[in-house]
């Protein structure tokens, strides 16, 4: 154990959460501006004609990747099933359906429980928000 109190140690868990609430808000400007960069550079690639591109301190390329767009989950579905096409769905169980099967007692073949323990922590005054 700690030689700190349990107020201590939560008032240390403040002081972080706080510290982390201000990166992370950092974090969301600079990511808002790396976008906007990139699609300046992709612009002016496209102007250009280039898919590539360098300068003194780095290069860029431009490239091109399809993901899926879903517009009719029933087609999917069916087309899933249909086919046995379960390779087209990311392997992990959702998880409320799963604890709601859980608590109508339903079991679910292959998949076993696990608990997770998690603290949560709410400032008491709005500063800290």
């Amino acid at each position: 154990m700690s030689d700190q109190s349990l107020g201590d140690l939560i008032y240390s868990l403040s002081q972080l959460k706080a510290e982390k609430k201000a990166k992370d808000t950092d974090l969301e400007i600079l990511e808002s501006r790396i976008t906007q960069l990139e699609s300046q550079i992709m612009s002016a690639m496209e102007a250009d004609g280039i898919e590539q591109s360098a300068s003194p301190v780095g290069k860029v390329a431009m490239s091109t990747h399809t993901y899926p767009k879903i517009e009719a989950w029933p087609l999917l579905e069916d087309h899933i099933f249909e086919t046995r096409s379960l390779i087209l769905l990311e392997k992990r169980v959702a998880v409320t359906p799963y604890r709601e099967f859980l608590s109508l007692r339903r079991e679910v073949p292959g998949v076993a429980p696990f608990n997770k323990r998690k603290l949560s922590f709410r400032p008491l005054n709005n500063d800290d928000e």
